[in-house]
Parts: C-alpha cells; sequence; structure tokens
C-alpha cells in the first residue's frame, strides 16, 4: 500500500512537506483555522473537546498561543462553516494543553 502523506499549512493548502508511507489520502484534514501573526506569534495544537461535564463544547478544537497566553476555539456552526474565536485570555505560555481519561481537558 501506498500513500503520500502531505503535511498543510494555512488556506492556501500548499503542501510543505511530503513523505511517502501509506495511502490514508482519503482521511486527510485540509486547515480550517490559520493564524495572523498580528494574533500571536506561536499557536500549540490542542484537543477537540470530548468530554462530559461542559456539554456545549462537545465537539470544539481548542488551541492556544504561546506567546499571548489566549486559548482559541474552533468549531461548526449550524451551516457547518468554521468559527474561531476567543476562549480565554491568560497571563501563561501556553506550551500544551492535556485531556484526561474521560475527554476533560
Amino acid at each position: 500500500v501506498r500513500v503520500d502523506w502531505v503535511i498543510l499549512a494555512c488556506n492556501n493548502a500548499q503542501p510543505l512537506l511530503t513523505f511517502t508511507k501509506y495511502d490514508t489520502s482519503s482521511d486527510l484534514v485540509l486547515p480550517f483555522a490559520e493564524s495572523l501573526h498580528n494574533q500571536g506569534c506561536s499557536v500549540t495544537g490542542g484537543y477537540v473537546y470530548r468530554g462530559m461535564a461542559l456539554a456545549d463544547l462537545h465537539a470544539v478544537y481548542f488551541f492556544g498561543d504561546w506567546c499571548n497566553g489566549i486559548v482559541w476555539t474552533s468549531y461548526r456552526d449550524s451551516a457547518q462553516n468554521w468559527q474561531t474565536q476567543v476562549f480565554t485570555d491568560t497571563e501563561y505560555n501556553i506550551s500544551s494543553l492535556g485531556e484526561d481519561d474521560n475527554g476533560e481537558l
């Protein structure tokens, strides 16, 4: 089985790196959010919320910025369009996010 694994960045979907190993092209998810330079300097990837404590946040993707401490969320609205917004502004340098066994962040 052969796959061209392409890592994409930004909404222009230009490949940064191509790695051939397994065929997973049908599983690729194109970028849905783009951070502008005036919004931060170092995006820290996150998690899709799968917990039970906050039902309104189910399937919302959380990520943050190391430089300004902002935590962002991305989610699909009722028209299935991606929306990205500030969730909270912290005073921390966010270097990682974590998830427990129950899907709580």
